[in-house]
């Protein structure tokens, strides 16, 4: 007899209101996502609930030790001590958790970030804290580790560094009126405290070339780094002015260099 697939045998699948008493808390408002809505709201009952953000961390341990092949129903349901019944009446499969997984991430990565630049007294050095932050720990970095896996396109990495660069314009030192370019600064500047906690995360043990997992250190050199980019001189604005004579300013042989017209046969 050929194997069933659990995700499809709904049928042939044990009682799980046996093996799991929360599945049966609200009748009327089923846990399990439908598979066109990833339904991110939360569960209301409390066990119901609980259930389903152990299989959050669970499904996030697992992702950062071993990334999203290491994510399966079965280590899930151990990691998270739940049954695998009980997976299967929220989540259709593995793809199912790991989208909901994801976008859960991605919201409650926004919902964070919206919380601080609503704050009174924020400004760039409190954003990029912040933000640096925020890449170091979760749910930002489940949205990392997961671009371009089971991710709509734009995916929501970049549709969360998007956001963030257009909010950052609004801090000095951007210029006002805002320049052309700006945006892509901003990006510039959330790409690299995105890159620098990534590579903190992994340079444990390092010595000279460690990053440190400190974000208000990671803060002030990625600000460092904009205002130099900002403030630097555009050599199309630059004042033009002759060059210094190496031979000094006595012999006039700069300012006569600077006088000649290469087009003037007679100079």
């Amino acid at each position: 007899m050929p194997a069933l697939n659990p995700a499809a045998a709904v049928d042939e699948r044990p009682s799980t209101a046996a093996e799991d008493p929360d599945v049966a808390d609200s009748p009327e408002t089923p846990d399990r996502p439908p598979s066109d809505d990833l339904l991110l709201r939360v569960p209301q009952q409390h066990r119901s609930r609980r259930t389903l953000e152990s299989f959050m961390a669970a499904a996030r341990h697992l992702l950062g030790q071993g990334g999203e092949a290491a994510v399966t129903v079965s280590d899930v349901a151990r990691r998270a001590k739940v049954s695998v019944g009980a997976f299967y009446t929220r989540f259709e499969g593995r793809d199912d958790l790991i989208r909901y997984l994801g976008e859960r991430s991605f919201e409650e990565a926004i919902e964070e970030w919206e919380a601080e630049i609503d704050r009174e007294d924020t400004g760039l050095d409190p954003a990029l804290s912040h933000l640096a932050a925020a890449f170091l720990a979760e749910p930002l970095r489940t949205v990392v580790r997961l671009d371009g896996y089971q991710d709509p396109a734009p995916s929501r990495l970049r549709r969360f560094e998007d956001r963030v660069a257009r909010d950052l314009r609004l801090f000095d030192p951007f210029p006002s009126p805002p320049r052309e370019d700006d945006l892509l600064r901003a990006l510039f500047l959330v790409g690299g405290l995105r890159e620098l906690a990534r590579r903190a995360e992994r340079d444990e043990g390092e010595t000279e070339t460690a990053v440190p997992a400190d974000p208000d250190r990671l803060a002030r050199i990625a600000a460092s780094m904009l205002t130099g980019a900002i403030t630097s001189e555009d050599p199309t604005d630059a004042d033009q002015t002759p060059p210094t004579d190496p031979e000094g300013p006595g012999d006039g042989k700069a300012q006569a260099a600077a006088e000649v017209d290469p087009f003037d046969v007679w100079g």
